[in-house]
């Protein structure tokens, strides 16, 4: 904002600082716009030091969270994490890059990185992963070629994604199990209850 000249140095003015409709009507066109690109510059470094403070505030924030955290707690922490993006959600086996778009096509290609795998087992088929999923072992019976309807994927994932939940969680030790298994219950309930039942939930 502009004050009036005589604002400092002892001089007394305390009047409030100059509207930009006033300045408009007391420079010129060019002074004008000049002072409203630089305000605009100000305002917008202002709002980015804004949003850093607040992004920083946010991960001091997790890191105390993190840091008050027993090592037991952590241990679940990281169990969850680990179920939640690498069993629960579909990835390349490659990058390990997300996926979720399915087209009909077993042999799928990543979106990151070359990988083609193969939709039924995930295994990495190098260049070209038609060969495979003709033949895959995985892929369920009555399914010909390398076409598929996208139910009928989608239940071969959920297989797939089940016998993975539940080899790493037999993998875990108890307590860190019946921690995770209550902070989850939610997620697994719907989709993985024979899971659930394995261990005795």
């Amino acid at each position: 904002r502009v004050f009036c000249p005589n604002s400092g140095g002892g001089l007394g003015c305390a009047a409030a600082p100059f509207s930009d409709s006033e300045l408009g009507q007391s420079v010129s066109a060019e002074v004008f716009e000049s002072y409203i690109k630089g305000r605009m510059r100000l305002l917008e470094s202002r709002l980015r030091e804004e949003v850093e403070e607040e992004a920083e505030g946010r991960l001091q924030a997790e890191l105390l969270r993190l840091q008050e955290l027993d090592e037991a707690q952590r241990e679940v922490l990281a169990a969850r994490k680990h179920v939640e993006d690498q069993i629960l959600t579909m990835r390349c086996p490659r990058c390990r890059t997300a996926y979720l778009d399915f087209e009909g096509c077993c042999a799928l290609s990543c979106s990151k990185c070359p990988c083609n795998f193969c939709a039924w087992c995930g295994a990495d088929c190098g260049a070209d992963a038609h060969r495979h999923v003709g033949s895959c072992v995985a892929k369920p019976a009555g399914v010909d070629g390398v076409f598929s309807r996208v139910d009928v994927v989608e239940r071969a994932q959920k297989v797939r994604r089940a016998a993975a939940l539940e080899s790493f969680l037999g993998g875990l030790g108890a307590r860190t199990r019946e921690a995770l298994l209550r902070e989850m219950l939610g997620t697994l309930r719907e989709h993985y209850s024979q899971v659930l039942r394995v261990f005795g939930v």
